[in-house]
């Protein structure tokens, strides 16, 4: 459980957080009208890099906003710090499982190629024997 001062902190870094992020909109917006009268003067300056630029600005503002919801979530009570051994322990749990049905389709599918592989030889005898049995029948003919 978080105490009243913890909370406080966690408040004070989401509020630096937000203001980080109205600086860092504030560049995206000049980089891009910068962009823009670069590119409407068809100048050479308009280049890969400024997009790249302007890219890079875009992502971090996504960071920053992703940490600011993680730390909403954690002041909320919706992860608990807590939880962590039990997710472990039943993540690993999972892992077996999945791993031991992983070995089961593999079984599954060896089976199954070999029952393919019968009907096969089966589906070719079949054929063989249509085919000697139509050569008996000419032969009989003949005689």
């Amino acid at each position: 459980m978080l105490t009243d001062a913890e909370k406080e902190k966690i408040v004070t870094i989401i509020e630096n957080m937000r203001k980080q992020i109205s600086s860092l909109w504030g560049d995206y917006k000049r980089e891009a009208e910068s962009n823009l009268r670069a590119k409407d003067y068809g100048s050479e300056l308009y280049t890969n890099e400024m997009i790249d630029n302007m890219d890079r600005l875009f992502e971090k503002i996504i960071v920053v906003q992703k940490t600011i919801d993680l730390l909403i979530d954690f002041l909320a009570g919706k992860i608990s710090i807590s939880e962590e051994e039990t997710l472990r322990v039943t993540d690993h749990s999972c892992t077996i499982v999945i791993k031991q049905h992983e070995a089961l389709i593999k079984e599954h599918e060896d089976r199954r190629a070999q029952i393919k592989a019968r009907l096969e030889r089966i589906s070719l005898m079949k054929s063989l024997m249509k085919s000697f049995l139509q050569q008996l029948e000419g032969a009989k003919l003949k005689n």
